[in-house]
């Protein structure tokens, strides 16, 4: 299972603190494990975004 692992790891934020490059790689990982586009979200039409909730 060593083939899943790869680095560097995260998203370019242009971290500079320790905490900011913690946030950097929660964020792939949860990009990943939703199957994100890791677009910005105010790039995506409102209808992409929308849940059905009827």
């Amino acid at each position: 299972e060593l083939d899943n692992f790869y680095a560097p790891t995260g998203l370019d934020l242009k971290a500079q603190t320790p905490e900011q490059i913690a946030l950097s790689i929660l964020s792939e990982m949860v990009m990943l494990g939703n199957k994100g586009s890791g677009v910005q979200m105010r790039t995506l039409v409102p209808d992409e975004m929308a849940e059905d909730i009827s």
